[in-house]
C-alpha cells in the first residue's frame, strides 16, 4: 500500500450552503480524498452507516438540527476512533467552539475553511493509524 492509499480517506460534509460544502469537497478530494455532500442532516445515519467514513465535517448551524445536537446523536453510535466529527462555523466565538467540543468533536474551524486548515486537522486527527 502506497503512502497515497494509506492516508486516503472517506469524509461526510454535511451542510446546508451548497456553495461551501462543494468547495470543501473539492478541496477534499484534490488532496486525494473520498469526500461525499450529504444537504440534509436527516440522511446522515444512513450514509454514515453506508459510507463508513473517517472524519465527518458537520456544518454548526443547520437549519433542521443544528450541529451540536447532531454530533451528540452520532457520538452515542460512533466512538472517536470509529468516526473522527469536526464543527464547521461561520463564527469563532469561544462559547460555541467549547459548547462543540463538549459535545464530541474533536475538532473546530470557522469557515471557509482553507486548504492549511484542513491539513492540520487532519495530521491532529490522525496522529494514531485509522482502524
Amino acid at each position: 500500500m502506497n503512502a497515497a492509499t494509506k492516508d486516503r480517506r472517506r469524509i461526510l460534509v454535511v451542510d446546508n450552503n451548497t456553495d461551501m460544502a462543494t468547495a470543501l469537497v473539492y478541496l477534499l478530494e484534490i488532496k486525494g480524498h473520498q469526500a461525499l455532500y450529504v444537504s440534509d442532516p436527516r440522511h446522515v445515519l444512513t450514509k454514515v452507516d453506508e459510507f463508513r467514513p473517517h472524519v465527518a465535517f458537520l456544518d454548526i448551524a443547520m437549519p433542521s438540527i443544528d450541529g451540536i445536537r447532531f454530533a451528540r446523536l452520532l457520538r452515542d453510535h460512533y466512538a472517536r476512533y470509529e468516526l473522527r466529527l469536526v464543527a464547521l462555523s461561520f463564527y469563532g466565538d469561544e462559547r460555541i467552539r467549547d459548547e462543540s467540543m463538549t459535545a464530541g468533536f474533536d475538532a473546530y474551524l470557522v469557515k471557509p475553511v482553507k486548504e492549511q486548515d484542513v491539513d492540520t486537522i487532519f495530521s491532529v486527527l490522525f496522529d494514531k493509524p485509522l482502524r
